[in-house]
């Protein structure tokens, strides 16, 4: 396999002209825009390309995730959200924090796992726990509340 491997982070588009000659000297070219996905939240969805759900796919175990995106928007989890490895949600900076909402049954997080997070706020419109599960979670410049 001749593939070549891009990487890229933060997560970005790039667009490349793919060339192809056949044995007998014919040549095609197409211009081909790749998205790659990373670890930066850029979008406010509950699921999809620069979510929290995607980046949360996307980070290693031990990584961090970035928001990057005003913080006078909110990202609301319809779904509940599993932390299945130990990771970092970053805010911009304490004075501007995304803010997290969840509803149905919060953030759930798996046995021996950490969630750090860092200058976010995070609420809760649902009646149950925002945090669940047997992990734990480490919090500095956060708002936890209910709606």
């Amino acid at each position: 396999d001749n593939s070549p491997t891009i990487y890229a982070a933060p997560s970005s588009t790039q667009s490349y002209i793919a060339t192809s000659t056949s044995a007998a000297g014919c040549t095609v070219s197409a211009t081909i825009n790749v998205v790659i996905e990373g670890t930066t939240v850029t979008s406010t969805a509950d699921a999809g390309p620069g979510t929290l759900r995607a980046a949360l796919a996307c980070v290693v175990d031990g990584g961090t995730i970035m928001y990057d995106q005003p913080t006078t928007v909110t990202t609301v989890l319809t779904a509940p959200l599993t932390i299945d490895k130990n990771v970092t949600i970053m805010g911009l900076d304490a004075a501007n924090r995304p803010e997290i909402t969840t509803s149905s049954s919060g953030i759930s997080i798996d046995a021996l796992k950490t969630l750090t997070l860092k200058d976010m706020d995070v609420k809760s419109t649902a009646p149950t726990q925002t945090f669940t599960g047997a992990g734990s979670v480490s919090i500095s410049g956060l708002t936890v509340g209910k709606q």
